[in-house]
């Protein structure tokens, strides 16, 4: 029953669930590392899931960076 009720919830409120989740590893990698190397940890994380969202696709791993670094031909 408990488990029923709680499949509900967490389908409900998926977004906010998640939301608060990366809120608190935000928080506490700013706590743990200091906020520059925080922002610049989440920059990283970003490019990686952009890189690894634009492979998924099935783009070829020249063509991802050469959207990002051009050949100057």
């Amino acid at each position: 029953m408990i488990s029923q009720a709680m499949r509900q919830f967490v389908a409900e409120h998926t977004g906010k669930i998640a939301g608060g989740l990366i809120g608190l590893a935000i928080g506490f990698c700013v706590l743990v590392f200091g906020f520059w190397q925080s922002l610049f940890l989440f920059f990283c994380v970003i490019a990686g899931v952009i890189t690894g969202c634009l492979l998924d696709r099935g783009e070829r791993l020249r063509r991802v960076l050469n959207r990002f670094w051009p050949d100057r031909n």
